[in-house]
Parts: structure tokens; sequence; C-alpha cells
């Protein structure tokens, strides 16, 4: 009797165990199926939100593009912007005169400590400016660090120690001017061809040609005005009383041909106070905006507009009194409150305005906008990316600038974003600018320092990266994403350099 209780009780004993153990593995299979129910809606709502980034990034790019047709410099960053649990952030960066990269980059949180990001990029190319611009247009940015510039080659054009004035490049083809020292049948424009260069080999960058257009030139602007149509525009040299305006037919660089000659209306005067030769040359858009030095009365302009959708046969348009010297010219077009308008953007003398800004929409109404540096040293040169201005002038003394960065997004209100004294020698100025990506290659008309390179990346910030120094006064530069060109006062008229390793 005693043992069956026992052995009941052991019965019932052993039946609550397992009942436990059921409940347990039970409770276990429950909480399993629903961590993975769980988890899987965790999952796919991480997946939608990354699906939600995804389209918002790519939306931001989509608006860019076509804001980019509509109008290439109204493409401006954008702040972090709220967008429900996302933020939103586009990058843009200047690159060339006609080449952007947008970034956009779309930033979220999903639980504590876990920071999501999507980040797209894009590049937007300006065809309707490059078109503009003759093709001139530079379409990749520069590369590498830039910390030890070289002479990659250089070579006196003719006659050895003739003085070039200035230059412009196009698909390694360069076109070169030149000062005149002698009589006038000398040359004093240049082709030479770079296209199979080789280091320190100045047999490699041959003279193809040159002409003699008599007096001399100042400045050059190369233009592909159509698919089979290439031309360089010269102004004629500073003291030249006639035929300031110069077409040269380079469709065939071995045999380019002076097509066309055009005295500016009402230009006279000597040098050197008032001299009526060309001193500066912009084309644009079928265009040619030709400069002077200042000329003494009233009737007599500096800064003159020419129609060359017929280059054998310019046509004058209309004229307009600075009262200044007009060392550079550049133009472009831009969306301001809807509407498409003209600027031409100068680099002048005036010592309440080194940089003036004319609207020529309605050339019978110019609007005209000035920045007025401290100091009175001159404009000398000006360079314009996206809606930054770069200006450089003669030396500065201490206290005083002699570079600048100007954002011209509003003419009317221009404002600096950065400046900066660059400790020239006396008697020196900038004469020419080239930006490219962070880069920013200036030269220098100073025969002991005539090259530097700065990150331009903040203009509140801008380090000198290098300083190449060679024997010659610069006169002007270009750069086609691999190598800096400069044109130059004495022997070694054209010098190449490269960012040597």
């Amino acid at each position: 009797m005693k043992a069956r209780l026992i052995g009941r009780k052991l019965e019932s004993g052993s039946s609550t165990l397992e009942i436990l153990i059921a409940f347990s593995v039970l409770i276990l299979t429950f909480t399993a199926v629903i961590a993975v129910a769980f988890g899987n809606q965790t999952s796919a709502l991480y997946t939608e939100l990354n699906h939600q980034a995804l389209y918002k990034a790519e939306k931001e790019l989509e608006n860019a593009r076509a804001l980019s047709r509509q109008d290439f410099n109204s493409v401006l960053p954008i702040a972090p912007t709220a967008d429900d649990i996302y933020l939103k952030t586009l990058l843009v960066d200047d690159l060339t005169q006609c080449l952007k990269r947008a970034t956009s980059t779309i930033t979220w949180q999903t639980d504590a400590g876990r920071p999501q990001k999507i980040e797209l990029a894009t590049m937007l190319a300006d065809i309707a400016g490059a078109i503009a611009l003759g093709g001139d247009c530079l379409a990749d940015p520069a590369g590498g660090d830039w910390i030890n510039p070289l002479t990659f080659v250089s070579r006196d054009i003719e006659p050895p120690g003739n003085p070039a004035s200035d230059l412009d490049v196009a698909g390694k083809i360069i076109y070169l001017t030149g000062g005149l020292t002698g009589p006038t049948s000398r040359p004093d424009f240049f082709i030479l061809d770079a296209r199979s260069l080789v280091l320190g080999n100045p047999s490699s960058i041959p003279i193809v040609s040159s002409i003699s257009t008599g007096d001399g030139l100042m400045a050059v602007d190369f233009a592909s005005t159509s698919p089979t149509k290439a031309y360089a525009f010269v102004a004629n040299d500073e003291d030249a009383t006639s035929n300031q305006l110069q077409v040269i037919d380079v469709g065939s660089i071995s045999n380019p041909i002076l097509v066309s000659q055009a005295t500016l209306p009402g230009v006279s005067g000597s040098c050197p106070y008032t001299c009526p030769g060309g001193k500066s040359i912009f084309y644009y858009d079928h265009t040619v905006y030709i400069g002077t030095h200042r000329l003494v009365g009233a009737s007599k302009h500096e800064l003159h507009v020419y129609d060359v959708s017929d280059p054998t046969a310019p046509v004058w348009q209309w004229s307009y009194k600075l009262d200044h010297n007009v060392n550079k010219i550049i133009v472009r077009e831009q969306n301001i409150g809807g509407v498409t308008k003209r600027f031409t953007y100068l680099a002048t003398s005036a010592d309440n305005g080194e940089v003036i800004i004319l609207d020529i929409t309605d050339p019978s109404n110019i609007k005209e906008y000035r920045f007025n540096a401290n100091g009175n040293e001159d404009g000398r040169t000006i360079f314009l990316i996206g809606n930054k201005l770069y200006l450089g002038r003669d030396r500065t003394p201490s206290g005083r600038s002699d570079f600048f960065v100007l954002d011209v997004t509003n003419p009317a209100a221009i404002t600096i974003l950065g400046e900066k004294r660059l400790g020239l020698n006396s008697g020196s100025y900038v004469a020419g600018i080239r930006v490219s990506g962070r880069f920013g290659f200036l030269a220098i008309n100073d025969p002991n320092d005539g090259f530097r390179v700065y990150d331009v990346s903040n203009p509140a910030n801008m380090p000198r990266i290098s300083t190449y120094n060679f024997s010659q006064k610069t006169t002007g530069i270009d750069f086609d994403g691999e190598y800096v060109y400069t044109s130059n006062e004495s022997n070694d008229a054209l010098r190449i350099i490269y960012d040597a390793p």
C-alpha cells in the first residue's frame, strides 16, 4: 500500500515536470517565431528607408541636371535641409568653366548610434556655354598635387628673344601673339603644335606657321565658330591707330590667313597716356569684345563690340566709355530673377572700380556695377568660374590685397569671399589667372617669380602650394587639364609647365 502511494507520487511529479518542459519548449518556440517576425519587419522597414533615401538623392541630382540645362550657373549648393526623418544636402563643385560636379547626400538615423548615409554624384556639362565660347572651354579638371611644378619644355619664337604678349591653347594647338621689336615685316602671330610633346625637347613643339599683321599684337582669343571654321581674334598693339581688331583664319594651322581687319570708330591718341590700340579681346556667341588703353575725350570709348557672324566682315555694333584701361574682358549670360541677361566683366585701371561689370542685355541701356578694392592698384586680370570671379592686380604694399575671390551671383551686390596679399616684388603684377578644381594658377609679371599655385577651395584661406621661378616676366597663361602654358617677355617666349612627381 505504501509502495503504491509512493509510485503514484512519482508518476504525478513526472507529469508535472513534463508539462513544465513542454511549456518551456513552447515559450522558446513562440519567442523565436516572434523574434523572426519582428526581425523581418525591422529589415523590411530599413530596406524601405534605404529606398526612400536613394530616391531622394536621385531626385536632387535630377533637379540639378534640369536646372543646369536651363541656366548652368544657377546650379548652386543647397545647405542641409530637413525632409521628414532625412537631412538632404547638395554640394556643387565648379571644376572648370563648363563642368560642375554635383554631389547629393541624404543622412538619417534609424536607431540610436546608427547614422545612415547615401551619397550620389554626377557631372554637369554646360554645352550651350561651351558653344558660345567657341569651344574654348576646359573639359577636364586639374589632377595631381602641383607641389613641384617644372618646365616640361620651352622655346623661343622668331627671332630668338622676341617677346610674347599672350596665348590661347585649344587641343594642344598653341596660338601665340608677339609684341613687335623690329621691322613690321617680322611675324607677330605664331601657331605651335604641342600634340607630340617630349620632355625637355623644344623641337617637339614646332612652330607650324607664323604671319605678320603689321604692328604687333597684344591679345588673342581662339574660337571655333562652326564645326568647320576656326579663327583667332586678335587685338592689335597698344600704339596702333588703325585695324585694332584683326581676324585670322586658323582652320588650317599650317596656313593661317588674315581675313579681316577693323578700325575702332572714334579711337585716336598717342602713347603712353592715350594709346589707341587694342589691349584685350574676348569672343562670345558670334560677338567680339575688344578693349583699349584709356582714351582722352568723352566721345572716345575704350570698349567696342563687333558682330562676327561673318568673321571675314566684322560689323561694329556699339561702344562704351569707361575712361580707364580695359585690361581683361570676360562675357557670359546669366539668369537673374528668371530673366537671361548678358554681362561683361572687365578688369580695369579705375581707382574706384578694379572690376566693372556691365549689364549689356540692352546695349542702349547699359547698367554698370563696380567692385572697389582697397587702394588704387589697377585690376590687371580676371577669371570667372561658376559665380566666383578671381581678380589679380598690381603689387600692393603691406596691408592691402592684390588677389581677390568675389561672389558675383548678383552683380548688383558683389561680395568678397576671400582676399590675399601675395607679397609680390616691386613693379610686378598678376598677369593671368586660371582656376581648375581646387587649384588657382597665377602668372606673375616678374622675372624672378613667374608662376604660382594656390589652393583656392576655401576662399577664406588660400594657402600657396608652390612657386616656380624662371627668368622671364610672364604675360599670359592657359591650362588644358594637364599642362600650364605661359607666354613670356623674352627668351623662352613659350613655356609649358607640368606637375612633376
